[in-house]
């Protein structure tokens, strides 16, 4: 089955969403993106929708990188 394409989004056509061009749940459209009041009862998107809603953390959290070890061990010699 399709699903939506978006950032951290699981939704597909077989949990009930419709999908559109990419990315394609109507989860991230707002209601301002689709025409209003079609005769058919569909809800279309505007040709010049874009999507602005995803689940992304906010802010996104901050990855620290690895912590590198030193190649070379220091001695000391006690005499």
């Amino acid at each position: 089955m399709p699903g939506c394409a978006a950032v951290n989004c699981s939704n597909r056509v077989d949990k009930g969403y419709r999908l559109f061009l990419f990315p394609k749940s109507k989860v991230h459209f707002e209601d301002s993106q689709f025409e209003a009041h079609r005769i058919d009862g569909w809800r279309k998107l505007k040709p010049n929708a874009v999507p602005t809603l995803f689940d992304l953390p906010n802010p996104p959290p901050r990855i620290n990188p690895p912590r590198r070890k030193s190649l070379y061990k220091v001695t000391f010699d006690q005499n």
